[in-house]
């Protein structure tokens, strides 16, 4: 009887422990399967880790390029970014930096998307977006992983300082360029005034010598008249001279408070009739602020303008001038960092050939002309420009070949 028990137990026993092995079996292959699923996910992350590192490389990549614009960074990140994106096929995006706007070349805005804002000083300058053209799976933002919400503000957040550094590098820039053109003027007004005073004594000597011979000669001597054209000629070399000192000086004399609509509506007026050929337009404000300065020199500038651009219109043309208040506030982009308070700004404008950007980098330069031989000094505007410095005000010059040009005068305003 009990080796009967013994064998109906025995195939018991196998069952149960074949039971127990396929649950051991059944619980290593879901452990294995587990890990598995843990590893193709860890691998995936880690996938998706290495592709922002590669963004910011090449971010990094793209900063480090000598001489390389804003506009270039801006386009260079937005084509960086998709394929940082757990899907980049149907991942596109968009920098917008004031008033810059860059693309992926397949932008396309969705309902699915991630923006981080710009930032400079505390302001929002602009905003980084990044679109998916499709739907996909909820995330932890949306279609979004967070380390993508994290890699978008990173950007960002690189974006504001790269913007930082290049506003820091155009004003170095515009400080440099200001210092060199001040240099350099220096050194004309410099050179100008030895010129004039060795111009001068010259001219004084022939002018002694041709006194006395028309003190001894008679009126009726052929030579006479030759006499007398050397002394008239000697007071247009005169007249250079002191356009020459007053360049170099840059002093002004008789300063009075003056009206400088009187000063422009006298002065136009006298061209006019000289000038039948152009047509002046007025647009003088109301209530203009009066200036302290020598009307001879304030007339003086506005001849040498209202000249210039006539000989810019050969055949006819239009000359439009206006004056206005303004202040300080009002000259931001002006490069010579205006003093603080009121201006008197007066434009001359013409409709004449125009003046290409090359010769506007000279053209306050005294004996730069481009007038042929015998038709000028080249010292209108250089003496312009010294006369405005003197008053401490401040001349623009805007110009495109073919489209005119116009000269804009801010003089300080008088404080009574």
């Amino acid at each position: 009887m009990k080796d009967e028990d013994k064998t109906r137990e025995q195939p018991l026993n196998e069952i149960a422990e074949l039971r127990q092995r396929i649950a051991e079996l059944e619980a290593s292959a879901s452990r294995r399967n587990e890990s598995e699923e843990l590893l193709r996910k860890r691998t995936r992350d880690l996938g998706e880790r290495v592709k922002e590192l590669n963004c910011l490389y090449g971010i990094s990549k793209l900063l480090e390029r000598p001489s390389i614009s804003l506009g270039e960074i801006l386009q260079g990140v937005v084509d960086l970014i998709p394929p940082a994106w757990q899907y980049p096929e149907i991942t596109c995006a968009r920098v917008s930096l004031h008033d810059q706007i860059f693309t992926t070349k397949n932008f396309k805005e969705t309902i699915w998307n991630l923006t981080s804002d710009i930032g400079w000083c505390g302001k929002r300058i602009g905003a980084l977006q990044v679109y998916y053209l499709e739907q996909r799976p909820e995330r932890d933002e949306g279609p979004f992983l967070k380390e993508e919400r994290s890699l978008l503000n990173a950007i960002g957040e690189r974006l504001g300082r790269v913007f930082e550094r290049k506003q820091a590098e155009e004003e170095k820039k515009k400080l440099q360029a200001q210092l060199q053109y001040a240099q350099k003027m220096e050194a004309l007004g410099t050179l100008a005034g030895g010129i004039a005073h060795t111009f001068n004594n010259l001219l004084m000597a022939i002018l002694a010598n041709t006194s006395v011979m028309l003190l001894e000669a008679d009126p009726a001597h052929p030579h006479y008249e030759k006499l007398t054209t050397i002394e008239r000629v000697i007071g247009s070399g005169s007249k250079l001279t002191k356009q020459l000192l007053g360049y170099a000086r840059g002093v002004s004399y008789e300063i009075r408070t003056l009206n400088l609509n009187q000063l422009v509506n006298e002065t136009s007026e006298a061209f006019g009739m000289a000038r039948k050929d152009v047509t002046i337009h007025r647009e003088l404000a109301e209530g203009l602020l009066e200036i302290r300065a020598d009307q001879g020199q304030i007339e003086q500038v506005l001849w040498n303008l209202y000249v210039n651009a006539a000989d810019a219109m050969p055949n006819s043309g239009d000359l439009f001038l206006k004056t206005m208040n303004i202040t300080d506030k009002d000259m931001k982009d002006n490069p010579d960092k205006p003093k603080a308070g009121d201006y008197v700004l007066v434009i001359i404008r013409d409709t004449g050939v125009g003046i290409d950007k090359k010769t506007i980098e000279r053209i306050f330069d005294p004996f730069f002309t481009t007038k042929e031989v015998g038709k000028g000094t080249g010292l209108g505007l250089a003496s312009v420009y010294a006369l405005i410095k003197a008053h401490g005000g401040y001349i623009e010059v805007d110009s495109k070949k073919g489209e005119g040009t116009s000269f804009e005068i801010y003089l300080p305003a008088s404080e009574k």
